[in-house]
């Protein structure tokens, strides 16, 4: 019987490290080896612009921020792209979102620079009613940042 004590008291040890041990979830980075680094990432911090509300994701040094306006028959999307330490504008990206509406079609949103607002927009056409999924692609100079972000209307 004093064996199966120490025993007992092993194999409860073991299997609670390893609960402790799967229940710690690390973010995704992916980085390809080449000179495209690509980063996904799902945490988010909400920023305030008065009545809008824009969603923020760093990597690699840059700065992505996304702000949705549902407007009568169509949602104005920002995007400013920006340098993480100075939060100066980057007009030379070439940025654009895949979206994702709520009954599941996919459309891509080319974004134009807006010099006077230092940021990138464009227009979604449409009303449907639900969440929306959005990826945002930034590519400056051959470092590509991808965003996540969501919205409703």
């Amino acid at each position: 019987m004093r064996f199966l004590r120490p025993a007992a008291l092993l194999f409860a040890t073991t299997v609670l490290a390893s609960l402790v041990a799967c229940s710690n979830p690390k973010p995704s980075i992916e980085t390809s080896p080449s000179t495209t680094t690509t980063m996904t990432s799902t945490s988010q911090a909400s920023i305030d612009h008065g009545a809008k509300s824009g969603m923020v994701v760093e990597s690699q040094g840059i700065h992505l921020e996304f702000i949705s306006d549902p407007e009568a028959n169509q949602t104005h999307m920002d995007l400013l792209v920006q340098k993480s330490d100075t939060h100066a504008s980057v007009p030379t990206a070439k940025a654009v979102l895949q979206v994702q509406t709520p009954s599941g079609k996919t459309e891509t949103v080319n974004l134009k620079y807006d010099v006077a607002g230092q940021h990138f927009a464009g227009v979604l056409p449409g009303t449907e009613q639900g969440q929306y999924q959005v990826k945002a692609t930034a590519n400056i100079n051959g470092i590509v940042v991808d965003g996540r972000f969501s919205f409703k209307r």
